[in-house]
C-alpha cells in the first residue's frame, strides 16, 4: 500500500464508528468531533467562499455540510469510499454521484483522490451551469462531469461505475424498483452502492418506516449487504433525530420554517401526524453488486 493510502487509512480510523444503519447519538458526536470532519469543514468553507455561484444559484441550504443528517452522511460515504479505494486502488475507478444536487462534496472527493473519474447526475438541468462555473477555476485536475437525467433512466453504459453513492435522494423519488435496477445496471460486478435516506418519524414526512423497509428490501433483491444491519424501521430505535439535533442547534435544520414545512407535509400526505413537530432520522447502508 502506498504512503498516501496508508495516511488516508489512518484518517478514516480516526473518524470513529461511521457505521451502517442509523447513528446513535454518541457515534454522531464522535464523528462531528473527528479530524476527518474538521478536514471536511475546512474544505467546504473554502469551497463555498471561492465558489459563490453554488450558494447564489442552488435553492437548497446555504451550507450543506452543517445540516443535521449530512453531518453524518458525508463522513459515512467518504469513509466507505476510502475503504474501497484503499482495497482496490484508484486506477480506473469511476464513481457516480446519483441525484447530486450542487455541493462541495464531489469536488472534495476529487481533491482527495485526483486519479478517480467522477460523474454527477441530477434531474435538475439548471445544475449544468453551476457545475460549469465551479469547474473552471478548479481545472486541472478537478474535472467532474455532469449529466442531467432521471434516476429511473440513467444515461450510462452497463457496468460503467465501480462505486455509486446516493445521499438523501431516494426518499423523494418514485418507482424505487426502476431506480434500483438502473443502479444495478450501471455498476460493474462487485461494484459498491452507498445509499442514505431520511425516515419520517412524525407520521407525515417522507418516507415512513414501512416505506423505508420496502426500499431497503428492494435494494436487497439486487444487491447484498457489505456488512450486517437491521432493517431501517428497527435500526432507528435509539438513533439521532432532527428534532433532537435541532434543539442543540436550530441552524442544523434545513427548513427555514419547520412548522410550515410540517403543515405542508401533512397536506401532502393527507395523514394525521403522529407528533406535533417535524421529525426525521437517517439510515445509511452499503450494498454490493453480486
Amino acid at each position: 500500500m502506498s504512503t498516501r493510502l496508508r495516511h488516508r487509512s489512518t484518517m478514516f480510523e480516526e473518524c470513529a464508528s461511521v457505521g451502517v444503519g442509523t447513528p446513535r447519538v454518541e457515534q454522531y458526536q464522535a464523528v462531528v468531533r473527528s479530524p476527518l470532519f474538521a478536514e471536511l469543514e475546512d474544505w467546504s468553507g473554502s469551497f463555498l467562499k471561492t465558489n459563490p455561484i453554488v450558494q447564489q444559484s442552488y435553492g437548497w441550504v446555504q451550507d450543506p455540510l452543517h445540516q443535521w443528517s449530512r453531518q453524518w452522511e458525508y463522513p459515512f460515504v467518504l469513509e466507505y469510499i476510502g475503504r474501497e479505494l484503499n482495497a482496490n486502488g484508484t486506477a480506473r475507478c469511476h464513481i457516480l454521484d446519483a441525484g447530486s444536487g450542487a455541493t462541495f462534496f464531489p469536488f472534495f472527493l476529487k481533491k482527495r483522490w485526483p486519479d478517480i473519474a467522477l460523474t454527477c447526475c441530477d434531474y435538475d438541468q439548471s445544475l449544468a451551469r453551476i457545475f460549469s462555473g465551479v469547474q473552471a477555476p478548479l481545472l486541472p485536475p478537478f474535472q467532474i462531469a455532469f449529466r442531467s437525467a432521471p434516476l429511473q433512466h440513467l444515461p450510462f453504459d452497463d457496468g460503467q461505475f465501480a462505486i455509486l453513492y446516493c445521499i438523501s435522494v431516494l426518499e423523494h423519488t418514485t418507482d424505487y424498483a426502476a431506480i434500483v435496477r438502473e443502479f444495478h445496471r450501471v455498476l460493474r460486478p462487485g461494484g459498491l452502492l452507498l445509499a442514505t435516506f431520511d425516515i419520517g418519524l412524525d407520521g407525515v414526512s417522507e418516507i415512513s418506516p414501512d416505506q423505508a423497509d420496502r426500499l431497503h428490501h428492494i435494494i436487497l433483491s439486487h444487491f447484498h449487504l457489505t456488512e450486517p444491519t437491521e432493517d431501517p424501521s428497527e435500526s432507528f430505535a435509539a438513533g439521532i433525530t432532527s428534532s433532537q439535533l435541532g434543539k442543540v442547534d436550530a441552524a442544523l435544520l434545513p427548513w427555514r420554517y419547520p412548522f410550515l414545512s410540517w403543515i405542508k407535509a401533512i397536506v401532502k400526505s393527507r395523514k394525521v401526524p403522529a407528533h406535533l413537530r417535524k421529525n426525521l432520522t437517517v439510515f445509511c447502508c452499503g450494498y454490493r453488486k453480486s
